[in-house]
């Protein structure tokens, strides 16, 4: 976001604020919120999605993890890798609550499906 770490996850009008203040009005990108993105998919005519976290990272995959509370505690239990891509978004991963995780997850995704009517 024109030279402002991490301007994409500040709140929207910070986010507007801050690019006036550097002189443009224009923003490079929007983080959408797990419940946002949810809503998106289903006002595209998806009846069911189911949300997963791809561990470390979604670049590099080694597990995609279903993102609902009770199927991230018992995959930490079984993780040989770090929960993020880097030392720090590991150590900050492990410690999210696993009922939060599909929240922050760097490696968030979504598969939906639709029924044929």
């Amino acid at each position: 976001m024109l030279g402002i770490p991490f301007g994409s996850a500040l709140p929207r009008w910070m986010g507007q604020l801050a690019l006036a203040m550097k002189g443009s009005n224009r923003s490079q990108g929007h983080l959408y919120s797990h419940n946002a993105l949810e809503k998106m998919i289903r006002s595209c005519g998806f009846d069911s999605t189911r949300a997963y976290w791809a561990v470390p990272d979604m670049r590099y995959p080694k597990v995609f993890m279903s993102a609902d509370a009770r199927s991230v505690r018992e995959g930490r239990q079984r993780l040989t890798c770090p929960q993020g891509p880097g030392r720090w978004v590991s150590r900050a991963m492990s410690a999210v609550p696993a009922g939060l995780v599909r929240h922050v997850a760097p490696g968030h995704c979504f598969v939906a499906t639709k029924s044929n009517r």
